[in-house]
């Protein structure tokens, strides 16, 4: 009988260790997407800004050169 009892009382604690485990799972899962979208947006934004650089340099080339002709 008391085998049975600590049988079952390692099961319920088990059972709230996998449940709070899940739920954390959960949680971290969702970190992880929203920091996948984030990089996403960052990596974007990364992109368009040295687009931007690449265009600003060369108008500045060809100022400088109107400049000294």
């Amino acid at each position: 009988m008391l085998e049975i009892d600590n049988a079952k009382l390692a099961a319920d604690d088990f059972r709230v260790k996998w449940e709070a485990e899940a739920t954390l799972c959960q949680s971290v899962e969702r970190d992880c997407q929203a920091l996948r979208r984030a990089k996403s947006d960052h990596d974007q934004i990364i992109a368009t800004l040295r687009g931007d650089l690449d265009s600003l340099k060369e108008e500045l080339y060809y100022l400088k050169k109107n400049h000294d002709e």
